[in-house]
């Protein structure tokens, strides 16, 4: 069934389509048992019956749903309709730096004071946590000029951190991640 023609994915009222990608679609919904915008991502039509995507969103969920700190998009849940999987997260308002960069320097510079250290805390915060985003680009960071605050987005390439006896490996590059 396709998602195009429905108005609601469980509890979430769709409301409109923020972004497609070339395997899913970043919907704006409201959660009516508690009034609150929230994102939906959803795989194309295309791509629900495909295992290996299917996978990808559920990873994107089991990494994300571990961390907790303001400059990561937070991940509510995971679930599906009428078999399609679709995942939750909180609605964060802002355009993201590739937008701002194509607007052109004049429109960001004055925020790169605060921009730049966000972008850093929220890599390292993960690093942190044992796990490498592996997907670092202007798309995957959100700033909103209102509130000053960025989000770092997108978690399905992140991976553990090599631990234990693997670390000596990976230090002297025997390997190569």
């Amino acid at each position: 069934m396709s998602l195009d023609s429905i108005n609601y994915i469980g509890p979430y009222r769709l409301l409109n389509v923020i972004n497609t990608g070339q395997s899913s679609r970043l919907w704006q919904a409201i959660d009516d048992r508690n009034h609150l915008y929230v994102g939906i991502k959803t795989l194309l039509d295309q791509f629900t019956r495909q295992k290996e995507q299917v996978q990808i969103l559920k990873w994107e969920h089991d990494v994300a749903s571990k961390f907790s700190d303001p400059k990561l998009i937070k991940i509510i849940e995971f679930a599906w309709y009428q078999r399609n999987p679709y995942l939750v997260m909180e609605w964060f308002s802002a355009p993201n730096l590739k937008m701002w960069i194509n607007r052109g320097y004049a429109e960001y510079c004055k925020h790169l004071p605060v921009i730049l250290p966000a972008m850093a805390e929220s890599l390292f915060y993960m690093h942190k946590q044992g796990w490498v985003h592996r997907d670092v680009k202007p798309d995957n960071f959100l700033f909103s000029t209102e509130t000053a605050e960025l989000k770092l987005i997108d978690f399905a390439l992140a991976r553990k951190t090599a631990g234990g006896i693997a670390k000596i490996f990976f230090r002297k590059n025997f390997f190569h991640v």
